[in-house]
């Protein structure tokens, strides 16, 4: 698809070309080149260089936290019109898709997202700054993209909510062990794993404890790992065997 920007001319008459008494003759223009008549849109950007905070007047106040040093930066097609538009072109479309992809998989992580809504407000889905949102088609479709590549779930037949592995399962499951490993726990508790000392600053702080059960269940078929139940749920434990 190509958008056709319209260029206006101006032109500078100094004082030298007008005399007193002569009529100003016509001013001949000559037809806009081809190359300014039609410019075909950039083709979208790679996204593997560093980008840049967006920063524009009437930033909301979500926008602001996610652009502030050393937290989340948006990358520069989020500040492009066609990017919150379903593109019709096959080529175009795959593109897009794939830079929204990556950019709901890098933001989630980031901010330790697991959930993501698509009939209620979220970030990534709309830029006050020039005014567009993603319809809940382009949603569904680029979500619908990861859920192919098993880096996202739906959590309902209705597709309102979207479950975001931006570690499937079975990364999930290695990076424990690796984790375990590392810190020596042999045992310790589901609660731990998530918010213990060992996990700070870690992939696995916060971590959505639906999540964490699939992968240590995982861990269990493998045996690798053994669940036991305490008193409560926050008593619930996990041995491995690495």
């Amino acid at each position: 698809m190509q958008i056709y920007y319209y260029f206006s001319v101006l032109i500078r008459i100094s004082a030298p070309q007008i005399h007193q008494g002569r009529r100003l003759a016509a001013i001949p223009t000559h037809p806009t080149p081809p190359a300014l008549r039609r410019l075909a849109v950039p083709a979208l950007p790679r996204w593997d260089i560093a980008l840049p905070a967006v920063s524009a007047p009437g930033d909301s106040a979500l926008q602001r936290r996610m652009q502030r040093p050393g937290d989340f930066k948006l990358p520069p097609f989020f500040n492009y019109p066609p990017y919150f538009t379903l593109q019709p072109v096959r080529e175009t479309r795959e593109k897009q898709v794939q830079l929204w992809k990556d950019l709901i998989l890098d933001y989630c992580r980031t901010q330790k997202i697991y959930i993501v809504p698509l009939e209620e407000d979220f970030p990534l889905f709309s830029n006050s700054n020039i005014e567009r949102s993603l319809s809940y088609e382009a949603k569904e479709v680029f979500l619908a993209a990861l859920v192919n590549e098993g880096r996202a779930e739906w959590m309902d037949k209705g597709h309102k909510r979207c479950l975001i592995l931006w570690l499937r399962i079975q990364d999930w499951a290695n990076y424990i062990l690796d984790f375990v490993r590392d810190n020596g726990l042999e045992v310790t508790t589901i609660e731990d794993i998530r918010s213990g000392i060992e996990t700070t600053g870690t992939e696995l702080a916060g971590i959505d404890r639906g999540v964490l059960m699939r992968a240590l269940r995982l861990l269990e078929q493998k045996g690798k790992a053994t669940i036991f139940k305490g008193t409560s749920a926050d008593d619930e434990g996990v041995k491995f065997s690495v």
